[in-house]
């Protein structure tokens, strides 16, 4: 089976996830292509109230590294190593990927971009960036995460709660004010084409000694040993 034929299966035997993330990058095209840099930032920014401002500033944190890192743990104990190390390579990959491309874009957040606009709603508490805008690593993050988690899971229904919880976090971005739509889009992009990557490379590695680590949870492979 080529990796095309394997990338496809990937995506059939997960395509709760995958129709609602299709269905997110088409519809995504409309205020990618159809509306001006700032608008759709704006029109979310503009439904804040204080219930939305607590939501968005905790839910964020699902997108950085310590949330990914802690659920790679649990991974590794609970479950067997191959998935740890594909949670790792996957967060890593894309987050040095998101950075690269930051660093090559440079483009300004949207405090930078606006200014000091009387028409913007800050979170209180939240730290806003003004640097850097392209892509959004938090969205590339998140989206790898719950990919991950789609893919690992064996009831794929839960695919379309792990894309929202992905897709919620990515919206947080634009709502406090750290990234524009265009930074999300691309971010889950990013997230979710080096996750792959890193799942069949990892895949590859032997997995034909049962007593491996690889293909125990941390608490079993201790009890064999």
């Amino acid at each position: 089976m080529n990796i095309t034929e394997k990338i496809k299966k990937l995506i059939a035997g997960n395509s709760y996830f995958f129709s609602f993330y299709s269905a997110f990058l088409i519809f995504g095209l409309y205020p990618l292509i159809l509306m001006k840099k700032g608008d759709f930032l704006l029109w979310v920014n503009s439904m804040n109230n204080p219930t939305l401002d607590f939501f968005f500033k905790y839910i964020t944190f699902f997108g950085d590294g310590i949330s990914y890192i802690v659920i790679a743990i649990l991974l590794l104990l609970f479950l067997n190593g191959r998935y740890f190390l594909i949670a790792i390579s996957g967060y890593a990959v894309s987050g040095i990927a998101a950075q690269i491309i930051k660093r090559i874009a440079g483009t300004p957040r949207p405090k930078l971009y606006f200014g000091n606009s009387e028409f913007l709603h800050y979170v209180p508490g939240v730290d806003i960036l003004i640097y850097n805008s392209f892509p959004s690593g938090h969205s590339a993050s998140a989206f790898s995460l719950f990919l991950l988690l789609s893919i690992i899971t064996h009831n794929k229904k839960i695919g379309i709660f792990y894309f929202f919880i992905a897709l919620l976090v990515a919206l947080s971005r634009i709502y406090l004010l750290q990234h524009f739509f265009i930074d999300v889009y691309f971010g889950s992009i990013v997230g979710v084409v080096f996750t792959i990557i890193c799942y069949f490379l990892i895949l590859k590695i032997d997995s034909s000694d049962e007593k491996k680590w690889l293909n125990k949870s941390l608490i079993k492979f201790k009890r064999l040993n």
